[in-house]
């Protein structure tokens, strides 16, 4: 007797669009690691756009697996949730129309398009899990949720606590979560594409080069990472940094009035194809954040076999073992610079293949799509 599919519906409050073509490119990555296993479909709607329309396509030329993304323009808060709203029960009929009720919606970040995911429960019945990777139930980061107006605080706890499960990205973020909601988690981890990411040996010459990727916003502390390295080359002149993700001007400012400078590279955005042949290129990947909910950058050097310093936080810090890099305390840069020259000398005894074999078990799309999978099946036989 033949299985039936599932049918699944994914409801995401971040994507990639036409708009911010990074803005939630890590939950597309989850998605191209499903649909590679299974047929799915996908919602997303973009506030304040700057124009009015709704887009349908496959999902990366991946067959039976499709996205829309609705596109508004108005400014307005009241007529921007209408449209939102609207937006998502017209597509949840066109897609019963089309296939019969979802089985299961799977809900990723749940402000704001949970409301209308709870709403469904309610009215059609369906259940749903959801996916938190936004790293805002601490006091770290600016817009955190202990700073959100009461009803939204209210509501964010309702659309957890009516999950048939929660899920996140790093046991931090669960503890966070479940502390504040009282629910429980399940930890399934942000994916990396493995085709791009993998193993190339690099060996020392007559450079040692760190490579640092983010958007240079102040909690990751890029200007840290600049005074660390500038420590560090006072004592090894054979030391190379590269910032890849933003210019800032205070960040060029800070790197021209060094002595160190020609040492130091900062190019912007590049294509995530770029990404990994960066990361082949460099010996060692380093970041010094205040708080990370995991970092995705942190698992394509592990995935690339390169030893990561980071900073002893969040769910960044659940990566490191004494076998594929160093932790050092957020903001203490003299540590940080001992510790880059640390990483540096003792480069030699670091098994970058085996960094590589070991992230390529936990992070590849097929183990993370199979622990999506098994997720769907227990919520829906409970």
């Amino acid at each position: 007797m033949s299985i039936k599919p599932l049918k699944i519906l994914w409801i995401c409050s971040w994507y990639p669009n036409d708009e911010d073509e990074f803005r939630g490119d890590f939950i597309m990555r989850h998605a191209l690691a499903l649909a590679a296993k299974m047929e799915f479909s996908i919602f997303h709607f973009v506030e304040k756009a700057s124009k009015n329309e709704v887009q349908e396509f496959e999902l990366q030329n991946i067959n039976g697996s499709f996205v829309t993304i609705g596109y508004n323009k108005s400014n307005n808060k009241f007529l921007s949730f209408k449209a939102q709203w609207d937006f998502y029960n017209q597509q949840l009929r066109n897609y019963i129309a089309r296939s019969g009720k979802p089985d299961l919606v799977h809900l990723h970040i749940p402000w704001k398009a949970g409301l209308v995911v709870r709403y469904w429960l309610k009215k059609y019945k369906i259940p749903y899990v959801v996916s938190e990777h936004y790293g805002i139930y601490n006091q770290h980061t600016t817009d955190n949720f202990f700073k959100k107006s009461v009803f939204v605080k209210k509501y964010i706890a309702k659309i957890f606590q009516s999950a048939s499960q929660v899920i996140t990205v790093s046991k931090s973020l669960g503890e966070e979560i479940k502390l504040i909601f009282k629910v429980n988690y399940k930890t399934i981890s942000n994916v990396v594409d493995t085709s791009n990411f993998y193993f190339e040996n690099i060996t020392v010459k007559d450079e040692f080069s760190f490579l640092h990727i983010s958007n240079m916003y102040e909690i990751k502390n890029t200007n840290k990472i600049i005074e660390a390295f500038a420590m560090a080359y006072e004592k090894d002149n054979s030391l190379r940094l590269k910032l890849v993700g933003a210019t800032p001007n205070n960040i060029i400012a800070q790197i021209l009035n060094l002595a160190c400078k020609k040492a130091i590279t900062i190019i912007g955005e590049i294509p995530y194809k770029e990404v990994s042949e960066l990361m082949k290129q460099h010996h060692a990947f380093v970041l010094f954040s205040d708080w990370e909910t995991q970092s995705c950058v942190t698992l394509e050097a592990l995935c690339t076999g390169r030893p990561v310093i980071t900073s002893a936080v969040g769910g960044v810090q659940e990566l490191i073992t004494p076998q594929n890099g160093l932790l050092v305390a957020a903001g203490n840069i003299k540590k940080l610079a001992s510790v880059m020259l640390n990483m540096k000398n003792n480069f030699h005894e670091y098994n970058l293949e085996q960094i590589a074999a070991d992230a390529q078990k936990k992070y590849s799309y097929n183990q993370v799509a199979n622990q999506f999978m098994e997720t769907y099946k227990e919520v829906l036989t409970r």
